[in-house]
């Protein structure tokens, strides 16, 4: 069970590819559980971790709290044990860091040719007159706006939901909307 000791080791190294994988996990909904010997958390508590796993955001609170309830005082093995019988309990499944990583880090290099193909499409070129557009206008109204590099960071983190989705858009309100009106 404590194969997944060495998934925390690809935690540990923070290159920008880890970073990018990081994030698109963070965008497409999942989030982090980390068990320690001090018990189960969520979230990646690092280089404390013994292993790390990979569930849906909206159970991960849930499947930790059951887990450690169930867990309490126990060593890791146990605690390993409980965290898989509480995300069953949930009906989510666990995916050990470093598969996620390595799906992730496949996935983002797939974020870096689609953003390539709006470069060629136009897409972002579109989307750096809207930037231009509404730095100008908080700049009138004597407002800070945010970085062109932060802008285009934002617009990576937005894509990833709608590629997960199979580029079905959020309802309601554009790309571009999502991005600049949540500078406010």
């Amino acid at each position: 069970m404590l194969d997944a000791v060495a998934d925390v080791e690809t935690a540990t190294a923070r290159s920008p590819d880890t970073r990018a994988a990081i994030q698109y996990l963070q965008a497409s909904g999942a989030a982090a559980i980390s068990v320690t010997g001090k018990g189960i958390s969520v979230g990646m508590n690092m280089p404390d971790a013994f292993a790390i796993f990979w569930l849906p955001a909206d159970k991960a609170r849930s499947v930790a709290s059951r887990a450690r309830n169930q867990a309490d005082g126990a060593d890791v093995e146990m605690s390993i044990s409980a965290l898989y019988e509480s995300a069953s309990k949930y009906q989510c499944k666990l995916t050990s860091h470093r598969v996620a990583m390595e799906r992730a880090a496949e996935a983002a290099q797939r974020l870096d040719a689609f953003m390539d193909s709006l470069r060629g499409t136009g897409v972002l070129r579109e989307f750096t007159k809207t930037y231009k557009r509404r730095r100008l206008a908080a700049a009138e109204r004597g407002e800070g706006f945010m970085s062109y590099a932060n802008a285009e960071r934002r617009l990576r983190l937005a894509l990833i939901p709608l590629l997960v989705n199979g580029g079905k858009p959020a309802v309601g309100q554009s790309l571009f909307a999502t991005i600049f009106d949540a500078h406010r």
